[in-house]
């Protein structure tokens, strides 16, 4: 080996040693080159050799960057050398590909349950999980219908009205036709929609004391329910005596009148007669009575008799008046009249 191929074996030794990689593998560095004596300018026709060599020192400099980015280059601080600033020289790289790692579906319980519907949904929905999703109502989630008795019962009582009347109510299921039967008239009606219903049955010409027998049935029920209906005797009104009594005295006057009133039973007809004068009425819903008797041209002191019968009683009511003055003489006229009689001589005239 000759002086020439010492020297460079020393210069690319001194390049190697100066160069430090950054203790950060993942940033960009650049290579810090510490400058030594070039002797090889004394070999000036062996320029080419050195250039040579230079790129070497680049070459190898760029194999021991260990990752290189696309952005631009950053500054750069080693531990053991001073700052330096980046170069205004563009340096080209090729970035290794970067491959994205796989990503694999995650699977969660809801996707591992099967949620389909086996028939399609009809009507509303009733149920549901978390996502929302319904699911097909049972077949015994509807409620069976309440029962409802069927019943009757008496209500308001007419039977003593004309015609004979009686009321009727009770329950049955809604809707169902209740028919009230008795021998002497029918009555119908619909249960409504809570299941009560009431009528009224009338009987026509149902004499006094009789029993009438009612039955009463539902469309929606076999049972039957039964009453017995007494039509009451009519009241018996209450017996008033039959009075009579003076009233309103008017005998001094011209006409002579006299008030009399009395009790008899309602509806009575009244009769007050005299020789002088009549006079009728009519005995009230109370049973009382009252009138007035006018007696025309009745003398002073002329006694006049009156006697008050009613059409309810056998008793007849009698008084006696008198009309006040003294009594007027009878006036006698004078009279006299010639008898024919037989004599012996002729009278004068």
């Amino acid at each position: 080996m000759n002086d020439f191929e010492h020297r460079l074996t020393a210069l690319l030794d001194d390049v190697a040693a100066s160069v430090h990689p950054h203790p950060r593998p993942d940033s960009m560095f650049i290579p810090i080159v510490t400058p030594v004596t070039n002797h090889a300018s004394r070999y000036r026709p062996r320029f080419a050799v050195a250039a040579a060599a230079g790129v070497l020192v680049l070459g190898g400099s760029a194999l021991a960057m260990e990752r290189v980015t696309s952005e631009p280059p950053n500054r750069v601080t080693t531990a053991d050398t001073p700052v330096t600033e980046p170069s205004d020289e563009a340096i080209t790289t090729t970035a290794p590909p970067v491959t994205e790692p796989a990503i694999e579906p995650v699977t969660t319980l809801e996707d591992s349950i099967d949620i389909t519907p086996t028939k399609p949904l009809i009507g509303p929905v009733v149920g549901g999980n978390a996502a929302g999703l319904a699911f097909e109502p049972k077949a015994d989630s509807t409620l069976p219908p309440v029962a409802i008795e069927f019943t009757a019962n008496l209500g308001a009582d007419g039977r003593a009205k004309n015609p004979m009347q009686q009321g009727f109510y009770g329950t049955a299921l809604p809707g169902s036709a209740i028919r009230v039967a008795s021998s002497y008239g029918v009555a119908e009606t619909t249960a409504g929609a809570g299941g009560e219903w009431e009528t009224t049955l009338k009987m026509i010409e149902v004499p006094y004391g009789t029993k009438v027998g009612v039955r009463i049935t539902s469309s929606t029920s076999d049972k039957v329910r039964e009453f017995a209906l007494l039509r009451p005797a009519p009241l018996t009104p209450a017996t008033i005596e039959f009075t009579a009594n003076l009233g309103a005295d008017g005998q001094a006057n011209t006409p002579m009148t006299q008030g009399f009133f009395g009790t008899a039973q309602p509806g009575s007809a009244i009769r007050i007669a005299s020789d002088w004068g009549v006079a009728e009425t009519v005995a009230g819903l109370n049973g009382n009575w009252d009138a007035t008797l006018v007696m025309y041209e009745v003398p002073p002191g002329t006694k006049v008799g009156v006697r008050i019968t009613s059409s309810t009683a056998d008793k007849a009511r009698e008084f006696m008046l008198r009309r006040p003055g003294a009594p007027t003489p009878p006036s006698i006229a004078f009279t006299a009249s010639a008898a024919f009689t037989t004599c012996d001589s002729t009278p004068p005239f």
